[in-house]
């Protein structure tokens, strides 16, 4: 059963928790900005400590994402341990590029191909 985090009253982020055969899946949805980053950094802090092989972060839901959650996103990859593949398109990929990240960041453009590891 997928495991949900948000924090009210206003929980602009969602992110929803689903396991593989290879590690687990969190996709994130909504606004990622400086207030929803609780509900991003419980969900990636808390999927880290089961120290899944791979964990997969699904940006695709994202209409929004500010610095604080590309801060988050370097943090959990400069941890080790743990593959870390985003699945980015429209605006969180555009982000993404903008920020220089594509190239330091295991991004892929769909859930299968990430789970996968195939580009």
């Amino acid at each position: 059963m997928p495991t949900c985090f948000d924090h009210p009253p206003r929980a602009l982020c969602r992110v929803q928790v689903r396991r593989t055969g290879s590690g687990l899946v969190l996709s994130v949805h909504g606004e990622v900005d400086l207030e929803a980053m609780p509900v991003l950094e419980d969900a990636l802090a808390t999927a880290l400590r089961e120290a899944p092989g791979v964990l997969v972060v699904d940006l695709t839901g994202v209409g929004f994402l500010a610095a604080c959650g590309l801060r988050a996103l370097v943090e959990t990859h400069l941890r080790g341990g743990t593959r870390l593949r985003i699945v980015a398109d429209g605006i969180s990929r555009r982000v993404l590029e903008l920020s220089g990240l594509t190239g330091t960041l295991a991004v892929y453009t769909g859930i299968a191909h990430a789970e996968a590891g195939v580009a």
